[in-house]
């Protein structure tokens, strides 16, 4: 019987041991996962064009569903569940007109893996116009004039395209709405912007690379609704992100560096009702600034190596808080023109002693001592059993 006893003692002792360590392992692994959200945007995945040998194949010119639904070199059968699907094709020496233009398709379709080059003289590699439910992927685009252009369009996504030694602009949509922008790269471009968006609404721009520009990473014009989260933009020139005439968005979780000549960060001009928040810029002139811009929210940023951090110019009603602010030449913070104060600026770190890794505003550190009181929590409880 006291063997037995001895026994049982023995297989408590020993489940509890598991559960603390089982605790210890998921409090490392934790700490580890929450360390590793990366600052600079690490994670964003670079495509890669197929390796698949691509048919080569003259330019694509459709109008209207009925010739979408004649065109030979697709599968599908143009539905949500079945769509269209066009791929494996090199459309490149196509010197005076779009590689690729549709107009007035509403037909679900699947432009993937195609490769567009030396297109110099046209407006583009790609032109759609007047269409919905457009979907370009996993494509290459390279040495023509622009990349992809849209007008009128609505519920359209592309992802994953690489864009690069192109002389005018990477993507460029007008009075569309309900587009995803989504992990393209888009690099060494002479003239234009990477991305613009304008007389738009609910556009979606995130994880996408954009370097090596001569003018803005990402512009947005005359739109609303607009979502730019973990975007990677560096060495490009004159703004990294400009706002114009737009309101209701939020600007987040991007990185930013190396501007050429210095310029801006961040831009809002006459631009409202905007949350800047968990943005990470650095080697700039002005790192967020905002002119004649209201109600807006600038927090969590961590701006460095600047001569203005957050520059303030006949704006009213913002809330600039929890940034960290260090390595500046002239003004952390600084307000043009004001009489009174009109803005609420507070609990901002001049030091650099915010906390740059956080997770939706919170310190990693403050997480990790949650962690550990629950684990001493569970090894409490483990042993007020054992002692029952």
């Amino acid at each position: 019987m006291w063997s037995k006893l001895k026994k049982e003692k023995k297989v408590k002792e020993m489940k509890t041991k598991k559960i603390i360590m089982l605790c210890i392992s998921l409090l490392i692994l934790t700490s580890f996962s929450l360390q590793a959200v990366p600052n600079d945007n690490s994670t964003i995945l670079e495509p890669i064009p197929s390796l698949i040998e691509l048919t080569s194949h003259p330019a694509i010119n459709i109008t209207g569903n009925i010739e979408m639904d004649d065109f030979p070199n697709k599968t599908g059968s143009g539905t949500a569940s079945d769509p269209y699907i066009i791929q494996f094709l090199n459309i490149s020496q196509n010197l005076l007109f779009y590689s690729i233009k549709m107009v007035n398709v509403t037909r679900y379709v699947v432009i993937r893996n195609i490769a567009i080059g030396n297109v110099v003289l046209s407006s583009s590699a790609i032109k759609l116009e007047n269409c919905a439910n457009i979907n370009v992927t996993d494509s290459y685009i390279t040495i023509n004039f622009a990349g992809i252009i849209g007008v009128n369009l609505t519920n359209c996504f592309f992802s994953n395209n690489i864009m690069e030694f192109n002389n005018g602009l990477g993507f460029s949509f007008v009075n569309s709405s309900s587009i995803s922008l989504i992990n393209n790269t888009i690099r060494s471009f002479t003239y234009r912007e990477g991305i613009l968006i304008r007389n738009s609404t609910n556009i979606i721009i995130k994880k996408n690379n954009i370097s090596q520009m001569n003018y803005p990473g990402i512009r947005i014009s005359l739109s609303n609704n607009t979502e730019i989260i973990e975007n990677y933009i560096s060495n490009v020139s004159y703004y990294g992100i400009e706002f114009y005439h737009s309101n209701n968005s939020q600007i987040k979780k991007n990185v930013i560096q190396d501007m050429r000549g210095g310029n801006e960060g961040i831009s809002l001009i006459k631009s409202n009702y905007n949350v800047i928040s968990e943005n990470i810029i650095s080697q700039t002139h002005l790192g967020i600034s905002l002119t004649l811009s209201d109600n807006n929210t600038i927090s969590y940023s961590q701006i460095s190596n600047y001569d203005y951090g957050i520059f303030l110019s006949y704006s009213d009603g913002n809330n600039v808080f929890e940034n960290s602010l260090c390595d500046n030449y002239d003004d952390d913070i600084f307000e043009e023109n004001y009489d009174g104060d009109y803005n609420s600026i507070h609990d901002n770190y001049l030091d650099c002693s915010s906390p740059v890794n956080t997770i939706s505003g919170y310190n990693i550190p403050i997480l990790l001592i949650f962690g550990l009181l629950g684990l001493i929590t569970a090894t409490f409880f483990i042993h007020s059993k054992k002692k029952q």
